[in-house]
């Protein structure tokens, strides 16, 4: 689940790079992200956001995804 959850986060960074979208200097957690863990909960059926947020946030603490401020 690791890999697909930093490949679906490559293709939105990617996507946002592209589209040249530009951040709210006050946001805290990135275009890419919200769009990661949006896509990641649709990919996995019955699987409920909150659960994707965990998966999310252990990625973070082994530091394969950029900090989100997910509170």
């Amino acid at each position: 689940m690791e890999k697909e959850i930093i490949s679906v986060f490559c293709i939105c960074d990617e996507i946002t790079q592209v589209l040249k979208i530009v951040e709210d200097p006050q946001v805290k957690m990135t275009n890419s992200e919200i769009m990661t863990t949006a896509l990641v909960s649709m990919l996995v059926k019955g699987l409920k956001l909150l659960l994707v947020r965990s998966l999310l946030f252990f990625q973070r603490k082994f530091m394969l995804l950029p900090l989100m401020d997910l509170s």
